[in-house]
C-alpha cells in the first residue's frame, strides 16, 4: 500500500526482508544423532505452542485498538530494524521516520479492523540437553 501511495519507492520495498527460517524438529535434533562426534546429547525434545495472549486479551475485553496497539509494538521492536534497513540512503532521516510512522499507522489500522486475522501462535522446541559422559 505505501508504494501505491507513492510512500515507498518499488525499489526500496523489493529489497525490504525479515530475515527468519524456523527449523523443523530433525534439523534441532540433527546435530544430537548417534552419528557424531557432538560431545552433547539430547536427552528431551518437545515442540510447545504459546498461546497468543494478544488474542486472549481481544476475546475477554474486545478491544481490538488495544489488540492492535499491541501487536504492533511487538512488531515494531522485533522486525522494524530489519525491514527498512534498505530504504533509500537519499532519504533524510525525517523521511525515513515518516515512511516507518507510516508503515506502523496502516498496520496498526489493519490490526484493529480484524484482530482473528492476524493471531499468532509461537511455536517453540524445548530441549533438554546434556554433556556426554567420556
Amino acid at each position: 500500500q505505501l508504494v501505491k501511495d507513492g510512500a515507498l519507492d518499488p525499489r526500496e520495498y523489493e529489497e525490504m526482508a525479515i530475515p527468519t527460517y524456523y527449523r523443523t524438529a530433525e534439523e534441532w535434533k540433527e546435530p544430537f544423532t548417534s552419528d557424531s562426534n557432538f560431545s552433547l546429547s539430547l536427552d528431551h525434545f518437545e515442540k510447545f505452542a504459546l498461546p497468543d495472549v494478544y488474542l486472549e486479551q481481544f476475546e475477554e475485553n474486545g478491544d481490538a485498538q488495544a489488540f492492535a496497539e499491541a501487536y504492533a509494538g511487538f512488531f515494531k521492536a522485533a522486525f522494524e530494524p530489519c525491514l527498512f534497513v534498505s530504504l533509500s540512503d537519499k532519504r533524510t532521516s525525517e523521511s525515513r521516520q515518516q515512511v516507518i510512522d507510516l508503515f506502523s499507522q496502516k498496520l496498526q489500522s489493519a490490526l484493529a479492523q480484524d484482530p482473528k486475522k492476524y493471531s499468532c501462535r509461537w511455536v517453540i522446541q524445548l530441549m533438554l540437553i546434556s554433556k556426554k559422559q567420556k
